[in-house]
């Protein structure tokens, strides 16, 4: 990238990051927008004095002033377009360290320097375990936040085993959320691109074939950086290896007898992490001439190692430095464990822990080797289940609720446990990778490795289909927090069910956790496991018909809404049908029914889909399920509204959103809500409806749903712009453009485009809206199904009347003949409304005043069949420029009254690309009228309501229903 197209990026990015808009910035920098937007587009070069005056707007630093002019100018310079911002709080996940982090600043500083030279944007922390990466990498993350824009991001890996899962773990440390049509790659690679981020990769050594995974995101994301923590490097090009060395010791004690004080102790980094460490453990502990040797030489031992040394510190408290080298020169630490291929500081460390597990009793032994087993921690619930006598296999040794607490008390004082803060504060307990691994392997050999892990799996189906109903409930956002932190152990759980066999428990598990799979948009996640564990129970044909079989089947046809063909859907879903009516299972039937009702709407057999929609609400109603009744309430309506049956629509609408509320589902009350508030809006106005649509994107925003999130984005866009907040209308759609690029979803990407168009449109900015307009055609054109020739409907309507604003009167017929072509004979025939008010201006402007009443009366018959006050106010103007011009200007009058009541009273006021011409079209009626005249007739249509407005404009215009015979539409009241 060149020098001005970087400075372009970097305004660009710049600007949003301190949420101003263009012509906000070209207000106060003194420039014209246009100049602003060639800039950002780097078609034009911005002088020194522009530069300066942006910059100080952006807040930039005086002293990177030169550095920026430099670089806008093209004439190099030092500033990084990537740094040296004013100090701002950064986007972080970054974990808060509670000690301190000794011996360690000369790296910091060293690592600091090459992170932020723009040669190395790899850098691997290389080194044994326990040598402290891990701290090292979060201190120099710590360091250097500042300095990238987009923040820095500590992606934990130690407990992802399989390279595939890489690209959905840095995502949800990113907070994206996966789903959609695309992989995980392809939506994490599209984030990424153009942000200046740090990503901390830690423990990437056994998912090191994902390495091409980052080669990847670092040519495409020339502003990411990447540094990973990892036991070995990742061999790609343009890495950067350092090594972690150990702490700083003393030298080893001579031949010849000499003496260490405390003092030269202390001043080697090693003996002070111990020393900090042990005062911890033991407050009155100190280094003193009298142990520094000792210290010393226990130290030198570990190798330095901090984690080893922490270890032994802390059990400062039961042995003196001289007792604590005492049991160090004991056999068993140089042995480690009869490895023989690992480098010697792992033996080492492997004997600080395995020295720290012998000083544990028998029963803390046998509960650290049980709780070993959880991965990604656990709370303290979770280890009173695993290791009660309630779940079966029987262990040897059971623990009560209190043997559990006091055990992990222990456990976390003796540094084998660490201990976090979950959801809500709860305590969540974890042990370092390493520790853990050790747990692991004494589990092995104890032979009860078997029993646990058939524990483990047990706990975690209890907790999966506990959520699976607690989810469908007001508890739904403490749930998906709960299965948030709980991922890494349902991963482990689900996997040695398929490797041991435990069929049953695998399906089980894979169906309850389908929904948090479907609403937090890890479908693809979801898929995987469940396609697993079908295939495993395929080998058991007893369980081909149990419950367990028939939901994880139902739950996987859920998960390919966005992989698979209707077909592959509808397979499943019948025979997860026949599943539930075998075993009577009424909220399985209710739910497959629910399912295959949605596939026949999606084909178009509407008559089907309202046939197994009502069974499924027969059968939820029969078994009181609010949840079930309101999906099958929703797909009712949406098969009503596509057969034009708006009682039904609206029945059904109202009782899916009071349903879904008596759940107290955000997932489900945003779709209700949404439904709902569009309808309002329609028919009751923006002011009625913008609330409703608010509550449903506050849903959707509550659940981490970033497709709807985007598409009710969108509609809050619409519902402003009818209102006239056109800034906050734009900043919406945009919002959701941003989002859709990541997920790239086609459909709702292209009504964006739409949107945006629409909105320019009414706010006068005539050159964006073309650009808009564009966009969406080219967009809805490369696709072939029947909901895209739809929107392209609607984009020729507005495109028309852009022309007729324009005074292009041939493309505004192009345009609106072809809209009306692609919008006539549909079932939802009110859509045509807009093309008959773009119709009607149009011989308005042709001075053709009989067919633009009989157009605009269309327009509103059509409207007045589904009760939509959309679009009225408009006609009523049309017509009363018709009627002025045909020598009426009495009705005219009534007509301005009705259209400014209505408007006052929807909250939609008159677009500010017609003003000008409505103020025209009024001043015209009253100096043919009169103005007191015109004033006492205008009250008149002011206090008239919807329903009357229609009546009287049926009654005015009924001699114009067959004006324009050729158009294929009924006229009739």
């Amino acid at each position: 990238m060149d020098n001005t197209g970087s400075f372009s990026q970097w305004l660009r990015q710049r600007r949003k990051a301190l949420n101003l808009t263009q012509k906000e910035l070209a207000q106060q920098a003194g420039c014209a927008e246009i100049t602003l937007r060639k800039i950002e587009a780097g078609d034009l070069q911005p002088s020194a004095a522009l530069v300066t005056s942006l910059a100080r707007r952006l807040r930039v630093a005086e002293a990177d002033l030169p550095g920026l002019t430099a670089l806008a100018r093209g004439v190099g310079g030092e500033f990084s377009t990537r740094s040296r911002l004013l100090p701002s709080q950064r986007p972080h996940n970054l974990p808060l360290p509670l000690t301190s982090l000794l011996g360690r600043s000369h790296d910091v500083a060293a690592l600091r320097k090459r992170l932020l030279a723009d040669a190395a944007r790899l850098l691997t922390l290389v080194g044994p375990p326990g040598v402290g990466k891990t701290r090292l990498a979060l201190a120099v993350a710590q360091e250097v936040r500042e300095r990238f824009e987009d923040g820095a991001f500590f992606v934990r890996l130690a407990s992802v085993s399989d390279p595939a899962l890489v690209p959905s773990a840095i995502a949800q440390a990113l907070g994206l959320e996966l789903g959609g049509t695309s992989s995980p790659e392809l939506q994490l690679r599209a984030d990424l691109e153009g942000k200046h981020l740090l990503l901390v990769l830690d423990n990437f050594e056994q998912v090191v074939a994902a390495a091409p995974l980052v080669a990847d995101l670092l040519r495409r994301s020339p502003w990411l950086h990447v540094l990973a923590t990892s036991r070995q490097p990742l061999g790609l090009r343009g890495e950067r290896r350092i090594p972690v060395q150990p702490l700083a010791l003393p030298a080893a004690p001579s031949g010849v007898a000499h003496t260490l004080s405390a003092a030269q102790a202390l001043h080697y980094s090693a003996v002070a992490l111990f020393a900090e460490r042990a005062k911890a453990a033991q407050f009155d502990f100190a280094v003193t001439d009298g142990n520094a040797a000792a210290v010393a030489e226990i130290c030198r031992r570990l190798d330095g190692l901090p984690l080893a040394i922490e270890l032994v510190a802390a059990r400062a408290k039961l042995l003196s430095p001289v007792e604590l080298l005492a049991r160090l020169r004991e056999p068993w630490l140089l042995s480690g464990g009869g490895l023989r291929d690992v480098p010697a500081r792992q033996k080492t460390l492997r004997g600080a822990i395995g020295w720290s597990y012998d000083l544990l009793s028998p029963a803390e032994r046998t509960l650290f080797q049980y709780l070993s087993v959880f991965a990604g921690g656990f709370t303290l619930e979770a280890a009173e289940l695993l290791c009660s006598s309630a779940l079966s296999p029987p262990l040897p040794v059971s623990f009560s609720p209190a043997e559990v607490l006091d055990g992990t008390a222990l456990l976390l004082d003796k540094s084998l446990l660490q201990r976090d803060a979950g959801l809500d504060d709860a305590r969540r307990y974890t042990m370092l990778e390493t520790v853990r691994e050790y747990g692991l392997e004494r589990l092995g050999e104890s032979g009860g490795e078997m029993k646990i892990r058939q524990r483990h799996a047990h706990c975690l189906v209890t907790l999966a289909e506990e959520s699976a109903v607690r989810l469908r409930t007001q508890e739904q956002l403490a749930w998906i927090g709960r299965l948030n932190l709980e991922q890494d152990n349902v991963r482990a759980a689900i996997s040695a069910a398929l490797a041991h066999g435990w069929g049953d428990e695998a399906l089980r598990l894979t169906s309850a956790m389908a929904y948090f799979w479907h609403i937090r948009g890890l479908e693809g996640e979801g898929r995987q496991w469940i396609r697993q564990a079908l295939a495993a129970a395929e080998r058991e044909p007893a369980w081909r018909h149990s419950v367990g079989y028939g939901r994880a089947l139902l739950g996987y046809a859920v998960l390919l809404i966005w992989d698979a063909g209707i077909e592959r859907r509808q397979a499943l879903l019948a025979e997860a049908l026949r599943i539930f009516q075998e075993r009577r299972d009424g909220w399985g039937m209710a739910h497959a029914m629910q399912n295959l009702a949605r596939l026949a709407f999606e084909q178009g057999d509407y008559a089907q889909a309202r046939s197994l929609g009502q069974q499924s609400l027969e059968l939820s109603q029969s078994i009181a399920d609010p949840w079930s009744m309101s999906v099958s309430h929703r797909t009712l309506a949406l098969v009503a509204y596509q057969q034009g049956n708006w009682t039904a629509w609206r029945r059904h609408l109202h009782a899916a959103a009071a349903e879904a509320e008596a759940t107290g589902d955000r997932w489900l009350l945003g779709p209700a809500w949404q439904h709902l508030g569009l309808d309002v809006w329609h028919c009751e106005g923006a002011t009625a409806g913008r609330p409703i649509i608010e509550r449903s994107l506050a849903a959707y925003q509550a659940v981490g749903n970033q497709v709807m999130v985007a598409a009710l984005s969108n509609k809050l866009g619409e519902v402003a712009s009818d209102q006239g907040d056109y800034i906050l209308a734009q900043a919406s759609c945009l919002e959701a453009l941003d989002i859709l690029r990541v997920w790239r979803d086609d459909w709702e990407s292209a009504w964006t485009l739409y949107c945006l168009g629409s909105i320019t449109f009414r706010s006068g900015d005539l050159a964006a809206a073309h650009r808009w307009f564009a966009q969406c055609l080219e967009a809805c054109r490369s696709h072939e199904h029947d909901a895209y020739r739809w929107l392209e409907g609607f984009v020729l309507a507005h495109r028309g009347r852009l022309a007729l604003v324009e005074g292009k009167l041939t493309e505004a017929a192009g345009d609106l003949e072809r809209s009306w072509r692609l919008l006539g004979g549909r079932p939802e025939t009110q859509d045509l409304s807009l093309t008959a008010l773009g119709l009607g201006e149009l011989a308005c402007q042709q001075e053709q005043w009989p067919q633009a009443i009989a157009y605009f009366r269309f327009s509103l018959a059509k409207l007045r069949q589904v009760g939509r006050a959309v679009n009225t106010p408009a006609c009523c103007e049309g017509l009363a420029k018709a009627f002025t011009a045909q020598g009426q200007p009495a009705p005219a009058a009534r007509l301005w009254g009705c259209a400014a009541g209505l408007r006052q009273r929807l909250g939609t006021p008159v677009p500010l690309v017609e003003r000008a011409g409505h103020e025209k079209g009024q001043s015209t009626t009253s100096e043919r009228l009169g103005q007191a005249r015109f004033e006492a007739l205008r009250t008149e249509g002011r206090r008239m309501t919807l329903g009357e407005t229609a009546d009287y404009l049926m009654a005015i215009t009924r001699e114009y229903q067959d004006v324009v015979p050729s158009l294929p539409w009924d006229a009739a009241d």
